[in-house]
C-alpha cells in the first residue's frame, strides 16, 4: 500500500526538528533561544513557518510523485517565499538589535544553562511583563499556518485537478503578518534603548549611608550613574569589594549625606531617583522614581 503525501510531509518535518535539535545543542527549545538567554520569538517565528512549508513541500511533493510520477517538482508560489523572507527579515533586524545592545553594555548576556521558559516568547525582555508586540505577531503567524495548512489538505486532496497550483497564503493575511512583525521590530529598538526602573527598595525612610536596591530592566552591563536628585549617588561595592552592584536589571546604590549645596534632607523630603547610561550618542536617563526620608 502507497503511503500517504501526510506521511512524507511528516517525516520531512521530523527531519527538520531532529536537524534543529542538534543545532540547538540544547534541546529543539535551544534552536531559538537568544544571545540574552531568553527565548527568542523572531526565533521561534523563523523556526515554526519554516517547519511548516517543510511540512507542506514533503506533501505535496509526495503527492505528485505518486500522482504524475515525474520528478519535477512544483516551484512555491510568491506569497510562501515572502513569508519565509518576512521571518529572516525579521530574525536578522532582531538579532542585530539584540548583539548591538549586548556589545554596548545595554542588555546582559544570557547562559544558555538558564532554564528556558514558553513565556519569554510573549513577554517584554524584563521576564516579566507581557508584549503585546511580540503577542499580535505570534497570532497572527499562527493564524495563517493554521489557515494555510487548510490549503494543503485542499491542495493534496484536489491534486490533478484544472488550474491545479501549489497551495499559497491569502494575501490579506500576509499583510498582517508584515505589520505584526514590523511593530514586533520597531517595539525592540526602542524598548532595548530604554532603561526601566520599576520599585525601590526600601522606597522611604532610610537615613544617609543606606544601601538603596533599584530594580528594573535595561540597566546594561557597564555601570553608569545614579542620580539622586540634585547629586550623583555612589554605588554600591560588591561582595568582596571587587567590583559595583550594577547589573541588566538591579542596581544598589548609597543614599548621599546630603544636597549638592550641602543641606542636609528633611524628614519626608521626597527625592526623585533615575539611572544614567552613557552611549555612543551621549547620556540616556530612565524614567525617575521617587525615595521618600
Amino acid at each position: 500500500m502507497t503511503a500517504s503525501p501526510y506521511f512524507w510531509g511528516v517525516l520531512a518535518l521530523l527531519l527538520y526538528l531532529a536537524i534543529g535539535t542538534v543545532a540547538g545543542k540544547y534541546g529543539v527549545l535551544g534552536a531559538f533561544r537568544g544571545e540574552d538567554g531568553r527565548l527568542s520569538s523572531s526565533k521561534f517565528q523563523f523556526f515554526f513557518w519554516t517547519g511548516i512549508v517543510v511540512f507542506t513541500y514533503g506533501a505535496v511533493a509526495a503527492k505528485h510523485i505518486m500522482k504524475s510520477g515525474s520528478e519535477a517538482l512544483p516551484q512555491l508560489p510568491p506569497n510562501v517565499l515572502l513569508a519565509m523572507g518576512f521571518s529572516v527579515v525579521t530574525l536578522a533586524a532582531a538579532k542585530g538589535v539584540t548583539t548591538a545592545y549586548i556589545a554596548a553594555g545595554r542588555i546582559a548576556k544570557g547562559t544558555h544553562s538558564e532554564t528556558a521558559h514558553l513565556a519569554d516568547l510573549v513577554r517584554q525582555d524584563d521576564g516579566i511583563s507581557p508584549d503585546l508586540s511580540k503577542i499580535q505577531m505570534l497570532t497572527w503567524t499562527l493564524i495563517a499556518a493554521v489557515s494555510y495548512l487548510f490549503s494543503v489538505h485542499g491542495a493534496v486532496e484536489s491534486f490533478g485537478a484544472p488550474n491545479w497550483k501549489f497551495p499559497d497564503i491569502d494575501s490579506a493575511l500576509m499583510a498582517l503578518m508584515g505589520i505584526g512583525q514590523g511593530a514586533y521590530l520597531g517595539n525592540k529598538i526602542v524598548s532595548s534603548q530604554s532603561a526601566t526602573i520599576t520599585s525601590l527598595k526600601p522606597a522611604r525612610g532610610g537615613a544617609p549611608g543606606t544601601q538603596v536596591t533599584i530594580n528594573g530592566s535595561g540597566f546594561g552591563t557597564s555601570a553608569g550613574t545614579v542620580q539622586f536628585g540634585d547629586v550623583v549617588a555612589a554605588i554600591a561595592p560588591a561582595a568582596g569589594g571587587i567590583g559595583m552592584q550594577w547589573t541588566d536589571g538591579v542596581v544598589t546604590f548609597i543614599v548621599p549625606p546630603t544636597h549638592s549645596d550641602g543641606t542636609p534632607y528633611a524628614a519626608g523630603e521626597k527625592v526623585y531617583v533615575a539611572v544614567l547610561l552613557q552611549g555612543a550618542n551621549g547620556a540616556t536617563s530612565s524614567n525617575t522614581i521617587p525615595y521618600n526620608f
